[in-house]
């Protein structure tokens, strides 16, 4: 059987999941209503470890990319489409 026609794996959709959750968390950066300073600070996460996310050096853990929701509901309503966006992205995995 050709590998390229198998079914998925655990271990690929798993990190199907993680690459989507971590897309999700870098626009929701990108469109956040204030500075990623600030929005750690809200989000009680470093800045740095935002910035890493950010650039792809590190990866957002279910409990950080609640945080971050949590916090864009708090700081503007009208951001909620990029918390809704992040928590999509974590019901995602729990679907698998």
């Amino acid at each position: 059987m050709r590998s390229d026609l198998a079914p998925p794996t655990k271990r690929t959709h798993t990190a199907y999941m993680v690459a989507h959750r971590e897309d999700a968390v870098r626009r929701a950066l990108a469109g956040a209503p204030v500075s990623i300073r600030r929005l750690a600070q809200e989000a009680g996460v470093s800045e740095g470890l935002l910035r890493h996310i950010r650039d792809g050096t590190r990866s957002a853990s279910p409990a950080t990319v609640t945080a971050l929701a949590e916090a864009l509901e708090r700081l503007s309503e009208g951001h909620a489409a990029a918390a809704g966006l992040l928590r999509n992205s974590l019901q995602r995995g729990r679907d698998a």
